[in-house]
């Protein structure tokens, strides 16, 4: 897990992923010198924690590049801080992969849900099928918190490329297919990832940095600049965006509704 103050969600985080009594989990945190109280809310957990490191570091793919060098476990998972696992999750990831020995990678359904963990309609991901002779030019994301993989796949792949900010994982996962890595689909809610204005994802200041590290990730990969998914992100960070946060329009919009 990486962690980087965010006290207020990482109770809930460790709660539930515990509760799943899954008997050979690893647990590894890296914080990167969290200034709130998230390292005393570490603390209490202490005894259920296998790595525990509160350092500075460059960013979140930094901390997941110290916590993969530091891994023992067969298969890795990459959960934030501030999102969840659904129950019964690693059950029923431990028992695929141990009957599944073929498999390098598996990803299911995450839900987008909100800073209170209410499922938000529209945020649905890894609700598509894998398809290798398109997927280059299509580049759907795997979403890390219900996306597995085995840790031997690390020496063909590598570690996160560090000179991307906020695609990293993107990349990571592109080359798995890359490298024609057994990847394989569950039609399951495996995870939630929690979503709101501050996280690096969505925090509309790095939208348009955000924006062009994404066109030169799809350039990459693809050689297409007018993906589907690029001309959405287009369409939402230079229309849609500025129009929700105009208090007029939103009051229009809401009176039109009714």
């Amino acid at each position: 897990m990486a962690s980087y103050n965010q006290g207020a969600f990482i109770k809930e985080a460790l709660d539930r992923l515990l509760d799943q009594n899954y008997p050979n989990l690893e647990l590894i945190i890296v914080d990167g010198g969290s200034t709130d109280n998230t390292f005393e809310v570490f603390e209490s957990y202490k005894k259920h924690i296998d790595i525990l490191l509160h350092e500075p570091d460059r960013g979140m793919y930094h901390a997941r590049n110290k916590g993969l060098l530091r891994a023992t476990g067969e298969v890795i998972c990459f959960l934030n801080t501030d999102d969840f696992h659904q129950e019964d999750a690693l059950d029923f990831v431990g028992k695929y992969f141990h009957d599944n020995r073929d498999v390098d990678v598996l990803y299911g359904i995450c839900f987008g849900v909100d800073k209170s963990g209410n499922k938000l309609n529209g945020y649905c991901f890894g609700d598509f099928e894998l398809n290798r002779k398109t997927f280059f030019r299509q580049l759907p994301t795997f979403p890390d918190q219900a996306t597995f993989i085995r840790r031997e796949c690390l020496s063909v792949i590598g570690l996160y490329d560090l000179s991307l900010k906020f695609g990293a994982d993107a990349n990571f996962w592109r080359r798995c297919v890359l490298f024609h890595l057994n990847i394989q689909r569950v039609n399951m809610h495996l995870a939630n990832w929690r979503i709101y204005e501050s996280t690096l994802t969505y925090n509309p200041k790095y939208k348009w940095e955000r924006f062009f590290e994404a066109v030169g990730l799809y350039f990459r990969y693809s050689n297409n600049p007018f993906s589907k998914y690029l001309l959405k992100l287009f369409w939402n960070y230079a229309f849609i965006q500025p129009l929700k946060s105009n208090k007029f329009i939103v009051v229009l919009i809401k009176k039109w509704r009714q």
